[in-house]
């Protein structure tokens, strides 16, 4: 009962968040290996949005407890981690609306859950690309996370010994 393009507005936007929980699902075993810290079940293993977000959270919290450097970078994570969550609520509104039209006043209506509203085709569109902009900087900041980590962790390739130094340092 809705337009073509509303349809398409509100699957953009089901896609765009989509896009998000990828990044969660990706980073979040990445960042719970690099920052070597365990999670009691059932955030060990998390099967939906809700849940890897607060498991990511919580591997956050636990990697900045122990370490003020990843602690900088989970900051960035956790605010765009913030979005994601509200953005979620609006998505599970919009996926799960049921569409009718009000033969009363002749319009266009969705039926969510917490209201009755007619379907704003500009507020979908605008939700779809803060989707989109919220997961391409919630991975920016994930992968900052892990290139620390693994710039910490890096074992240089060029590794002298001492003794290897001093031959160096001789003039020919």
């Amino acid at each position: 009962m809705l337009t073509a393009r509303q349809y398409e507005g509100i699957g953009g936007f089901t896609i765009a968040f989509n896009e998000i929980d990828e990044v969660v699902k990706v980073y979040f075993p990445l960042v719970v290996q690099y920052s070597k810290c365990t999670l009691p079940p059932p955030h060990d293993a998390p099967r939906k949005f809700h849940a890897r977000s607060v498991a990511l959270r919580k591997a956050l919290e636990a990697a900045s407890a122990v370490d003020h450097l990843a602690g900088a970078h989970a900051a960035g994570i956790l605010s765009f981690l913030d979005m994601a969550n509200t953005i979620a609520a609006k998505r599970n509104q919009y996926a799960h609306a049921v569409a009718f039209i009000d033969f009363s006043t002749n319009t266009r209506m969705l039926q969510m859950k917490s209201s009755t509203a007619p379907p704003d085709e500009k507020q979908i569109f605008d939700l779809a690309a803060e989707a989109s902009f919220v997961a391409a900087k919630l991975a920016e900041e994930c992968e900052a996370l892990l290139k620390m980590y693994l710039d910490i962790n890096e074992v240089p390739l060029d590794f002298a010994s001492p003794e290897e130094w001093e031959e160096d340092l001789e003039v020919e």
